[in-house]
């Protein structure tokens, strides 16, 4: 009887479970032994009954009685029958568990394979009879032993067997071509030597896809936090279910709480806080999932200073503080001791981060029982927590812990330790990249966080790291993360889904060239922001004003959802102001009036009298233009040529399409000013107004 032994969850995320191979035929022979496990502890079995439920690689369904073998110890057992394994190929399985003929709780699948047996292979559909290899060993023991013959003799007995079980040596030909690799034109002396040869490169390979290599594994980025506070981060959390980031940062407050900020997946949109006053310092907190809700565990005092461990649904916007309806889930053992809390909701433990340096792994079950177990401890060096070394975080996966300090003057450092032995099993400085190259923003790099993300889709798992940069009032927050092979891609995707996917400039953040010849602003439709040189504008038949001749300019469309845009255009100049006007445009091409942007300098808005056939009538657009004496005896209409330079005030038109043009003369000694209407008849004599 074969028994296959393994351990299922009812709550992990999915199951560990090594590769189950069955042979087809061996029905009444196999047995699944499986030890049932909840929020990391053995799941008592009393009072239930278990069935087996699969589904094969044909898609037949089968349910079947299971045997609960030790209740107490949450240990059930299948014996495998035929129907079990009726397709060869992967089949899902899984144990589920009743109460009055009702399911009360199931756990996660796990698979097995069913393989051909060889009566069962294809190989020998349709033969009469087969031999099997031990059959001809014996015979072939038989044959030395007894006529003391050689193998040329014992063949020549035996060859018509060989023929029917294997017509025309195929089996035995793959055999013997399976010894050499093509592609690396290599021979082996035998099979078993190319498969260890093959596994010594798979081995190195599967390591490299499933593990976590702290000291080795570049750092990547994940992400920017947008935290509510434009401060220091204390420590981050991923929500298994939602993605979502919260992440903790001192109120600033006396006494001193925190706040709990509630970040999009991408991390970079504050979606809500939450204010635990008197909270402390926010080091460490845990998110739990149960029932639609998220719990936040946390640590905080009330006004006396007596310390509680809390459970409280989180709520957007919320407040929390002590009162006497808050229950206390202090173990005793830590009643007098400074402590933190950290969540591993994946594994069901809580991880105590407490003051003396001393870590402990609990069960979050027994923590929510008023159990008070310690599993294991680890004790961290007094030189993890020093002037050069403060702490800056902690984080459990299972049995491991991770450590994480450093201060803004020394590097980042993780240590990684082993709860079962308490020791060290592995420790990275870390150089994360940065922006510039040149390091960071103000020269400011702090760790600040710990987080451990297993993905519910595919089990991989990251290790993330957070860091406050920029000087004060400029904080802000980045994550970074070493992950298994596959891992980063879930954060890529996420944070592509709140990225600017259209490129409105080039990629070095340079405005876009315009299409080559262009000759119409009214053809560059396409969102983004453009610059054409003075020689490019100068071939446009549609640019707004003259006042844009003999410049750059810069043109910038923005689009709204039914693809009609605002065409900005602002002239580039180092020795007159900026001139900006905009107008609408649909997409196929119809465009609305031009409308000039008011802005003031020291510096007038000259004309020139050729750009306007030497009309000031022709002066259309609003805003405060000027030109000199010699420049006014080149208008042909002007009221007082040759005697000053004069500025030229444009007003905005009324609905028929008139306007109001105000000539000021430059002088010390006078004041006049002239004023005339110009609609769509003509222009109107000018009048002076004001002669002092």
């Amino acid at each position: 009887m074969t028994v296959c032994q393994f351990k299922l969850s009812t709550t992990a995320v999915a199951n560990q479970v090594e590769l189950i191979r069955v042979r087809q035929d061996d029905d009444e022979s196999q047995i699944f032994r499986a030890t049932i496990f909840e929020d990391g502890k053995v799941k008592n079995l009393n009072g239930v009954s278990a069935e087996f439920n699969m589904v094969d690689a044909q898609h037949h369904i089968v349910v079947d009685d299971a045997r609960i073998v030790d209740a107490t110890n949450g240990i059930v057992e299948y014996q495998l029958r035929k129907e079990a394994m009726l397709s060869v190929g992967r089949c899902n399985a899984y144990f589920s568990f009743k109460s009055n003929k009702e399911v009360v709780y199931s756990t996660k699948d796990f698979n097995y394979n069913v393989i051909w047996s060889a009566l069962s292979s294809p190989m020998h559909q349709g033969c009469d009879y087969v031999w099997t290899a031990s059959d001809l060993i014996d015979s072939l023991k038989d044959w030395i032993e007894h006529a003391m013959g050689d193998f040329d003799d014992w063949f020549e007995s035996v060859k018509e067997i060989l023929a029917s079980i294997d017509p025309g040596g195929v089996i035995l030909n793959e055999l013997l071509d399976a010894r050499k690799s093509e592609p690396f034109n290599t021979k082996y002396k035998s099979l078993k030597e190319r498969v260890d040869y093959t596994d010594s490169i798979l081995k190195p390979l599967n390591e490299i896809e499933n593990s976590l290599d702290l000291e080795t594994f570049e750092p990547m980025f994940v992400g920017n936090l947008a935290t509510f506070r434009n401060a220091v981060m204390q420590s981050f959390c991923i929500d298994i279910k939602s993605n979502q980031y919260y992440a903790t940062q001192s109120d600033g407050k006396k006494p001193e709480g925190f706040v709990l900020s509630q970040i999009s997946p991408n991390g970079s949109q504050l979606l809500s806080k939450m204010n635990f006053i008197n909270g402390g310092h926010g080091t460490t907190f845990g998110l739990e999932n149960e029932n639609d809700t998220l719990y936040i565990w946390s640590f905080i005092r009330n006004d006396q200073g007596a310390r509680k461990l809390i459970r409280v649904p989180y709520k957007a916007e919320g407040s929390i503080r002590d009162n006497e309806n808050l229950k206390d889930y202090t173990p005793f053992s830590l009643t007098n001791i400074y402590f933190t809390p950290v969540i591993d909701e994946v594994n069901g433990y809580m991880l105590i981060r407490r003051g003396d340096l001393t870590c402990e792994l609990r069960y979050l079950s027994d923590i929510k029982k008023g159990i008070d177990r310690v599993l294991y401890t680890v004790n961290i060096p007094e030189t993890e927590r020093d002037e050069e070394r403060a702490s800056q975080g902690s984080v459990s996966n299972g049995t491991t812990l991770y450590w994480y300090s450093g201060v803004t003057t020394t590097t980042a450092r993780v240590t990684k330790y082993d709860f079962k032995t308490n020791k060290l099993i592995g420790t990275r400085e870390f150089d994360f990249p940065n922006e510039s190259g040149n390091g960071f923003s103000d020269n400011y790099r702090e760790p600040e966080g710990l987080a451990y993300y297993i993905n519910p889709h595919n089990g991989k798992e990251s290790l993330l790291m957070g860091i406050t940069v920029g000087g004060m009032q400029r904080r802000y927050n980045i994550v970074y993360a070493i992950h298994q092979h596959g891992a980063q891609e879930h954060f890529d995707s996420i944070r592509a889904l709140g990225s600017q996917n259209y490129a409105l400039t080039r990629g070095d953040g340079r405005a876009h060239s315009t299409p080559e010849g262009l000759k119409k602003l009214s053809d560059l439709r396409a969102a983004g922001e453009y610059y054409l040189n003075a020689n490019a504008a100068s071939i446009l038949t549609d640019l707004p004003s003259p006042q844009f001749k003999g410049a750059g300019i810069f043109v910038k469309n923005i689009t709204q959802q039914n693809y009609k845009s605002r065409q900005i255009v602002t002239r580039f100049s180092t020795t007159r102001k900026n001139l900006t006007m905009e107008r609408s445009l649909d997409y196929d091409g119809v465009f609305g009036v031009w409308s000039v942007h008011d802005s003031r300098s020291i510096v007038a808005e000259s004309v020139k009298p050729e750009d306007y056939s030497n009309k000031i009538s022709n002066i259309k657009f609003a805003g405060e233009y000027y030109f000199n004496t010699e420049s006014s005896i080149l208008f042909k209409d002007h009221p007082e040529p040759g005697v000053a330079g004069w500025w030229l005030r444009v007003s905005s038109g009324n609905l028929s399409g008139g306007y109001v043009q105000e000539l000021v003369k430059y002088s010390k000694s006078s004041v006049v000013i002239y004023q005339r209407i110009i609609n769509l008849d003509g222009a109107g004599a000018w009048k002076k107004t004001i002669d002092v």
